[in-house]
């Protein structure tokens, strides 16, 4: 069994009772109650796995690390997940043009100040505008004429300032976010000069052979504007006047730390402690950095979904279009699972997304729905995740959804595979052990393909080469000893490591769904939120009908499961169930596809009833599990925002299914019209009773007819409400 791994900044609650995480060994995991202090519970693994399949369990990752922590309801995630998606561009805009001015300083091509910064533009211009149009036009290919999405770059001032926000914040993405709606920012700058004397004071910090504290160079910075400040006033000068403790903090925090230490401790100090090896970070526990890559296939295959290419004549299987599909992985460094694995039309955020999805999710049913003797049962929280700068996995949403789920994406240089060693080994693991046997292969280049035509030979399908693909993934590479772990297997490793260090708990289905799921608009109802015919509702959604004028929302859309969805009010976000409560683990292409056949039988009906309902789910139900491995290939129109929009406007523009019923019930104080008036018991013969009006069982009523509601009072008995 897997067991989580829990940290103090993490916030568990079960049954609306909050926890603190407190410590875990390898039978329990003790947890602090939030509302007594000093009362601690243990929990063993076995009841936290009954607690998370049940919707009594909810889990925070890092809630208590964030400063801004707020009681309200709701849950604030990273901040990337709210923005627009103007803003959100300018923000990674912002972090193309400071990686490009740190790759340039670190070559020694410019130095961070304003002259040295202006005449090298141009080239950061060039450079920023290439990775720009590579990272927008993922999936595209380009022709004459089309219009190249260039942004033109700040002052060098504004550059510098956004550089030093980025590298003092530890390069994080947030700390580029414009402070206000606007995206306007109102600082309040220091004089160059007096900017300049504060940097040779700050620089004390770093004499050569000394080791002084942080609090001894603010003294010393002081103590050289007084020096300063006295010689000006002699000399009928200007003062320079004095700046905040706070900003000479700032300033010695900014400096290059490589720098620092070689001044204070010496060359080989300094190379210990910032130098890397070439294959990359050492990991030693699971789930601590994952790597992330696509790979073109050598395989030319059939570009349709066919169930037997053995009934379709030979003349009509050549004209079926054939190319090369995309394989996108995901791979664990400390043990070398594979964490996930699509097939995929050309690199796109939508699939990285998914990608992603399969990463925090147990993959067992789609090993056993493909028949494999073996379980797939690796994934996780994640933590640092590395992709290269060319690829699918640069997109703004991908980058929000890795802050999302608490993770931190490495962003690895083009051209040194070396770093991503991992991953690239795992595609050449492909290339030799898996490839040469299927037909249609086209090599890696003309001289390994050699005469032998590739097209003649394509056979496979996306259905088949994902079947391949998976099956040797599980029942072979994990379980094949890895020259990389020592000779173990990778889910021998797996196995062991998560005994010894445990995995980062994954998220909920709630964190998941907001993270990755496709966004949407919707305007809020009277029945809820309208999405493929089914209505969602929750008390915040109902609470804020009533109170907004523009009930237009933010939803988020899990479409391998359409039971619930999230709903953005007021920069929080809540979740939302379908009223019928029916459709839990059912995808939208399924929904979407039985709602087909349904509209078959009534295409002129618009508010379909629940006994047509209930079929529908449990035909879908009774063929999942034929269809999990379908969402691993490409084809799907339901998984973006432009194509749930187009089958909702299309499929379900104007049908909805009814709402359920509500009993009535007049019976005391249960009933909404108070108390009934009864007869005196004494004056009715026992044989009669009072009978309650209630709305007919629904399994009574026929497919095609309505509710038959009572026309009037019952013969037996009846209350004064009833007329």
């Amino acid at each position: 069994m897997q067991k989580p791994r829990f940290t103090r900044f993490d916030l568990i609650a079960i049954d609306d009772q909050e926890y603190r995480f407190h410590s875990q060994n390898h039978d329990s995991v003790l947890f602090e109650r939030l509302d007594v202090s000093g009362a601690i519970e243990s929990f063993s693994y076995d009841q936290i796995l009954t607690l998370k399949s049940s919707r009594s369990w909810s889990y925070q990752r890092d809630y208590f690390r964030n400063p801004n922590t707020s009681s309200e309801a709701g849950r604030t995630l990273s901040r990337l997940a709210s923005l627009k998606t103007s803003v959100l561009a300018k923000v990674t805009f912002r972090e193309n043009y400071c990686q490009v001015v740190r790759e340039l300083h670190s070559a020694g091509v410019l130095k961070l100040r304003e002259d040295s910064l202006e005449p090298n533009r141009p080239m950061i211009q060039i450079e920023v505008n290439e990775r720009e149009t590579a990272r927008q036009t993922i999936g595209k290919k380009l022709r004459g004429g089309d219009e190249l999405p260039n942004r033109k770059l700040p002052c060098s001032r504004t550059i510098l300032e956004h550089y030093r926000e980025w590298r003092d914040a530890g390069y994080s993405i947030e700390a580029l976010i414009p402070k206000t709606s606007t995206g306007k920012v109102d600082r309040k700058y220091i004089d160059i000069e007096k900017e300049e004397f504060l940097r040779k004071c700050v620089a004390h910090h770093a004499s050569a052979g000394k080791r002084l504290p942080m609090a001894r160079t603010i003294e010393h910075t002081f103590e050289k504007f007084d020096e300063e400040n006295e010689r000006r006033e002699s000399l009928g000068l200007r003062p320079l006047g004095t700046v905040s403790r706070s900003t000479i903090v700032r300033r010695i925090q900014a400096m290059d730390p490589f720098y620092v230490t070689f001044q204070r401790e010496g060359a080989e100090a300094a190379r210990r402690q910032f130098s890397s090896s070439s294959g990359g970070l050492q990991t030693l526990a699971p789930m601590e950095r994952i790597e992330i890559d696509d790979w073109y296939c050598d395989v030319r295959s059939l570009l349709a979904d066919l169930s037997m290419t053995t009934a379709i004549p030979a003349n009509l299987l050549e004209q079926i279009p054939k190319g090369n599909r995309w394989v996108c992985c995901a791979i664990d460094t400390a043990t070398r699972c594979i964490l996930g694995l699509r097939i995929a039309k050309a690199p796109s955020a939508a699939e990285a997304l998914r990608l992603l999805s399969m990463v925090v999710s147990d993959k067992s049913d789609i090993a056993r729905q493909l028949g494999c003797e073996k379980n797939w049962p690796q994934h996780g929280g994640i933590c640092d995740i590395a992709t290269d700068s060319h690829s699918g996995f640069q997109s703004d949403v991908f980058r929000a959804a890795i802050s999302t789920l608490h993770g931190t994406k490495l962003t690895l240089p083009l051209g040194k595979s070396e770093l991503r060693s991992s991953i690239e080994r795992v595609f050449g693991s492909m290339v030799t052990g898996v490839i040469p046997f299927l037909p249609g292969r086209t090599g890696s280049n003309p001289q390994d393909r050699g005469d032998y035509d590739s097209d003649k030979h394509a056979v496979l399908d996306d259905n088949d080469l994902l079947y391949i693909l998976i099956h040797w993934v599980v029942d072979h590479y994990h379980y094949a000893p890895h020259r990389g772990l020592g000779g173990d297997c990778p889910a021998g490793r797996w196995e062991k490591l998560t005994k010894e260090r445990f995995v980062p708990e994954c998220p909920d289905a709630f964190e998941k769904r907001t993270a990755l799921g496709v966004p949407l608009e919707r305007t809020l109802q009277k029945r809820g939120l309208e999405i493929c015919g089914n209505f969602y509702r929750s008390d915040e959604t109902v609470c804020h009908f009533k109170e907004t004028l523009s009930p237009t929302l933010n939803i988020r859309l899990d479409p391998d499961d359409i039971g619930a969805v999230s709903v953005e009010i007021n920069n929080r976000w809540f979740e939302a169930r379908c009223e019928h409560g029916d459709l839990d683990g059912v995808s939208l292409e399924e929904w979407k596809a039985e709602h087909e056949l349904i509209l078959q039988r009534y295409k002129d009906v618009e508010l379909l009833n629940r006994k047509t309902r209930r079929s529908a789910i449990a035909a879908i139900k009774a063929r999942c599990d034929q269809a999990i491995a379908k969402r691993l290939i490409p084809g799907s129109t339901t998984d973006n925002t432009a194509g749930i929009d187009a089958v909702q406007n299309q499929l379900f523009h104007g049908r909805s299914y009814e709402p359920l019923p509500e009993t009535v019930s007049f019976n005391g104080a249960g009933g909404p019209f108070g108390t009934p008036i009864s007869p005196d018991p004494s004056t009715v013969p026992a044989a009669e009773q009072t009978t309650e009006l209630t709305i007919e069982d629904e399994s009574k009523t026929s497919e095609d007819d309505a509710i038959d509601w009572p026309d009037g009072p019952s013969s037996s008995g009846w209350n004064l409400e009833d007329e």
